[in-house]
């Protein structure tokens, strides 16, 4: 009897410090908050991917803390001030490295260059001042330019849709007077054009800092130590996006822009032939492409002239865990779960997200699954890919305070778009000494 008791005593002690064999102890539950913004539809998605991460990890639920995109940087200020930060959540590109610098997350860089995570596409990463990967985007984005493609076809215009037929940028404007009509049906240059009263713009939304990089220039350089906004061939492509809207007429001011609406997806409106827009559109065309009622193209941008480069911008977001998460090692592994593409293919196929995994731009059967098999992406994607295999990475990526930068010469470049005053005027006399300053305190204190 002593012997069946001290045995009976011996199994206890031995189950209370897990050391029998095979004799798992039960994990505690684990709740993580995730915050994020985004509408209903990106909920959705979000709250999907928890669902295949819980089916894996049955101990972990994940609560979704939605904040609007307009309030998202405020209110994560406010919590972090109290003390109420969620575990993890997505971040916004602009803040990424402002928040990395001031230590507000959870160091996690290991995964991207020890290759626990898949590499990414270059214009993925966050690089401190150091050189140190501070972050990498889970997803990435692009440029489009997506057009109407019965409407084009109806105007005799046919839009490049690889980068080795991109157009020029006088056949760009060739291409956009013969699809831009006022009310009367009359184009740019006809006798009677009424440029007050246009039916259909040619396009809307050309990004100037784009073009630009194909040029020579850009607003900043790549590693962000440069500012490139005064250079020439900067200054003749903010120059040669202006006089779209203001000389040719081929394109909406902001305040025309603002009339036409439509949002992500202003060809539904009837009122644009082509957008420049983030590769994300793609979501919110989907049900019209589905139901037929839009024949959708993606062409791509064009270049400045013939001997520039076609180019793009790359983008995305980072997911990161937050530096005061109780559940450190749980809210990585839900990161790390997100930075495996294929975890997201079905949300890949949805529209919003483009992969930023290299083999998912290289390896033919992976570039099928998120192309071919979306259902919503056609032959012509692959011209989308090429630009994003060849896009340079964002001022973002490499600069921490673009937020502050942006605030000082955003408005006063509104002068140029419309038409108020010259690119050349405005950069050199009203940017320029504004922000420089601040650039050059910046990199000063960085060194």
């Amino acid at each position: 009897m002593k012997k069946l008791v001290s045995l009976a005593m011996a199994l206890v002690m031995l189950l209370s410090f897990g050391m029998i064999p095979g004799a798992a102890s039960a994990e505690e539950p684990v709740e993580l908050v995730f915050c994020n913004w985004g509408d209903g539809t990106e909920q959705k998605m979000f709250e999907y991917v928890f669902e295949l991460f819980t089916k894996e990890n049955p101990n972990v639920t994940v609560k979704y803390l939605y904040i609007p995109y307009g309030e998202y940087m405020t209110k994560l200020n406010t919590m972090a001030a109290s003390d109420t930060m969620p575990d993890m959540g997505q971040m916004q590109t602009e803040n990424v490295l402002l928040w990395a610098e001031n230590g507000m997350y959870a160091d996690m860089s290991d995964m991207f260059t020890n290759g626990e995570v898949a590499p990414r596409l270059d214009g993925n990463y966050y690089y401190l001042a150091d050189g140190t990967v501070a972050a990498a985007n889970y997803i990435s984005e692009t440029c489009v330019l997506f057009y109407d493609k019965d409407y084009t076809e109806s105007c005799g215009v046919t839009v490049p849709t690889r980068l080795e037929d991109a157009w020029t940028w006088d056949e760009f404007i060739d291409a956009c007077i013969k699809l831009t009509r006022d009310v009367n049906g009359k184009h740019p240059g006809e006798e009677g054009f009424d440029p007050e009263n246009i039916d259909v713009y040619a396009v809307a939304d050309m990004d100037a800092d784009i073009l630009a990089h194909g040029n020579g220039g850009g607003y900043f350089s790549a590693d962000g130590r440069e500012i490139l906004l005064d250079k020439p061939e900067t200054i003749e492509c903010v120059q040669a996006v202006a006089d779209l809207m203001n000389v040719y007429h081929v394109a909406p001011t902001p305040t025309s822009r603002s009339a036409i609406g439509g949002g992500n997806y202003p060809l539904m409106t009837g009122k644009v032939a082509m957008h420049c827009g983030g590769q994300f559109c793609m979501l919110w065309y989907a049900d019209y492409i589905k139901s037929g009622e839009i024949n959708l193209g993606t062409g791509v941008l064009p270049k400045f002239d013939a001997d520039a480069t076609p180019t793009n911008k790359v983008w995305g977001n980072p997911v990161v865990v937050f530096a005061n998460s109780k559940h450190p090692e749980e809210a990585k592994a839900l990161a790390k779960f997100f930075y495996d593409n294929k975890n997201l293919i079905d949300c890949i196929n949805m529209g919003l997200w483009m992969p930023t995994e290299e083999s998912f731009y290289e390896d033919t059967d992976a570039l099928k699954s998120w192309i071919e098999d979306s259902g919503i992406r056609s032959e012509e994607f692959y011209g989308v890919v090429e630009m994003a295999k060849a896009g340079y990475t964002a001022v973002e990526n490499v600069l921490a305070n673009t937020v502050e930068l942006n605030s000082l010469y955003s408005g006063l470049m509104d002068q140029v778009w419309l038409g108020e005053k010259t690119a050349e005027d405005v950069i050199l006399n009203e940017v320029m000494p504004v922000l420089k300053p601040v650039f050059d305190e910046y990199w000063a204190d960085h060194q």
